[in-house]
């Protein structure tokens, strides 16, 4: 009987930890997590031989990209995207694509992005053109 009241009251303990765990766990990191840095707010150009590519973050987590090869068509699309951070990680998507593309971010100044891709083996330097 007493084994019995012990095991219950350690399942009690450790089912009491968990609540807390998942608690703790919210979403009170949210701002840093939603792309707020505002470093990264503004016109951002990445140039390279045969043309141009724009991406315009925006406060509320959404972009434009704009791609341009020298003589040919332009190419504008949107994006969402997420920085966290804290993590150090800006990850967005493509209208129209299912997943998010993640990038870590190995700079960031006032006018200098640099990004590590993690779910695409590539790095990129962008320059900011705009606030």
């Amino acid at each position: 009987m007493k084994k019995n009241l012990f095991f219950s009251m350690i399942a009690i303990l450790v089912a009491l930890a968990m609540c807390v765990g998942f608690v703790s766990c919210g979403d009170d990191n949210k701002e840093d997590i939603q792309g707020t840095n505002s470093l990264l707010i503004g016109i951002w150009r990445n140039t390279g031989k045969t043309g141009y590519v724009e991406r315009t973050f925006r406060k509320d987590g959404s972009g434009t990209v704009v791609t341009v090869t020298y003589g040919e068509d332009t190419f504008t699309s949107k994006f969402t995207y997420i920085y966290d951070t804290k993590a150090g990680n800006l990850s967005w998507k493509e209208e129209g694509d299912d997943m998010y593309l993640v990038y870590k971010v190995e700079s960031l100044t006032e006018t200098q992005l640099v990004l590590s891709g993690i779910t695409i083996p590539t790095r990129m330097t962008f320059t900011k053109v705009k606030d």
